[in-house]
């Protein structure tokens, strides 16, 4: 598997998309923990199988609006300390652990949207672009902001390729969020 593919590309998407079941190996070369695992698959509701034969829950996202086949299997693992751990993928008709979710968008028209996130949210607040996360009632503020800085243009070394010389301190803004694409998972919200 390459990891610069498109999930239509790969291998493992192939075998999916063919109905094979793939066993797949993965090594943590670090702590013992829970990590989330990404991979490009094909959009086909399976089963993900770990080595105690139960169901692993996952989702399948294709967050790719121009390709509705170039999407990612994500799931937790649990791994020891340096240890390998196994995972089979099993293709289903139906009832799987890992199904393909939609993609949903949303225009940014109103002054406030709320996601349910489980037990936390999150919030838009449109006129600022500010986020506000809230996680076991903490609640983390954010902005996401599409600026720039006009490059200086005086003698000596001008701003380019590697060298950031800004006129002044000032941004400028370039953009804001129009639109926001969003998917609600069974384990796990982007």
């Amino acid at each position: 598997m390459f990891w610069n593919e498109t999930g239509a590309q790969t291998g493992l998407s192939e075998k999916l998309k063919a109905g094979k079941t793939v066993l797949i190996s993965f090594y943590n070369p670090g702590a013992a923990g829970s990590y989330i695992i990404r991979l490009k698959a094909y959009p086909k509701e399976l089963n993900i199988v770990s080595l105690a034969n139960t169901n692993i829950a996952g989702d399948i996202i294709c967050a790719n609006v121009k390709d509705a086949n170039d999407c990612e299997l994500i799931f937790s693992l649990d791994f020891d300390q340096s240890s390998n751990s196994y995972v089979k993928l099993v293709p289903v008709s139906s009832g799987g652990s890992a199904k393909p979710q939609v993609l949903k968008e949303l225009t940014i028209s109103e002054q406030i949207h709320e996601f349910n996130l489980g037990s936390d949210k999150l919030k838009i607040i449109k006129g600022n672009q500010t986020f506000e996360l809230t996680i076991n009632g903490v609640i983390e503020s954010f902005k996401i902001l599409y600026n720039f800085y006009t490059g200086w243009t005086g003698v000596g070394q001008a701003s380019g390729a590697y060298i950031f010389r800004p006129v002044d301190d000032e941004s400028k803004e370039y953009s804001t969020l129009k639109k926001i694409y969003y998917c609600d998972g069974t384990s796990s919200n982007i």
